[in-house]
């Protein structure tokens, strides 16, 4: 993919040849509330059968996504009641959901730095309904400077790309359906487009300031997401066309999203 890497975060797969490490780390709900950190199989995959070894029955908590780019912040929640939930399978393939049921939410472990052009993506499925916080790119500090997509008010709850600079039009987002959404951002560039081929831009300012990034809240504790979140990833930089065409196949081919 073209830019530099900011960062890439999977619940499923290791998006990177040359990454090593861990997908996540698990805390299992039982006695001594164990953690270790995931693995993957030789093809890729988050190694679900040797997770389920180590839980043994008992419920599973995601307190840490790794960070795959090779640098930068983790996602990471330490609070137990805010830790999403280790799931069922994702419809269509092998690996397990992080499920958020309104109550969860991560947030990194240090700031997503300043870029004035970027791009990213996030996979997700909301599961149930009402005005609800997907993914702040960038949210603390700075109240006039986050960028949130985010569910709204209106009919079906759609999604919008709400940045502190101006209001946005908004997406279909329907419950009970998988989603990729790609967003752009730059100096004069408010940008976001849907699996299903609906895309929204502007000319508004969306360069990051050097922030903390959360998923699935900001700072409204009634608003955390419903839903489950899969894979998201940031790069500083362009997104050129024949790239775009190459992350959507690449993202229907992991999660099962339709192609635009």
């Amino acid at each position: 993919m073209p830019g530099t890497r900011i960062g890439a975060w999977s619940v499923g797969y290791r998006l990177f040849s040359d990454y090593e490490g861990s997908p996540f780390r698990l805390r299992i709900d039982n006695a001594g509330q164990d953690e270790f950190d995931s693995s993957f199989t030789s093809f890729g995959v988050s190694d679900v059968a040797a997770a389920d070894v180590l839980i043994d029955g008992e419920t599973a908590y995601y307190t840490k996504i790794y960070n795959q780019s090779g640098s930068g912040p983790n996602f990471i929640q330490n609070t137990a009641v805010r830790q999403p939930i280790y799931e069922q399978n994702w419809v269509g393939n092998f690996t397990r959901s992080m499920g958020f049921n309104g109550s969860q939410g991560l947030i990194t472990d240090a700031i997503i730095p300043a870029t004035a052009t970027w791009w990213g993506y996030i996979v997700s499925e909301p599961t149930g309904a009402g005005v609800r916080e997907l993914w702040a790119v960038a949210s603390y500090p700075g109240s006039a400077t986050y960028r949130l997509l985010e569910r709204v008010a209106l009919t079906g709850y759609p999604l919008t790309y709400n940045n502190g600079e101006g209001a946005f039009p908004t997406l279909p987002y329907d419950e009970n359906t998988a989603y990729s959404i790609l967003l752009k951002g730059g100096p004069s560039l408010r940008y976001l487009k849907s699996s299903t081929n609906d895309a929204l831009s502007d000319g508004l300012n969306s360069s990051l300031h050097g922030q903390l990034s959360t998923i699935g809240f900001r700072n409204d504790p009634g608003l955390y997401f419903i839903g489950n979140i899969q894979e998201w990833a940031l790069f500083s930089g362009t997104l050129d066309t024949t790239s775009e065409a190459i992350l959507w196949a690449d993202l229907n081919t992991r999660w099962n999203t339709p192609i635009p």
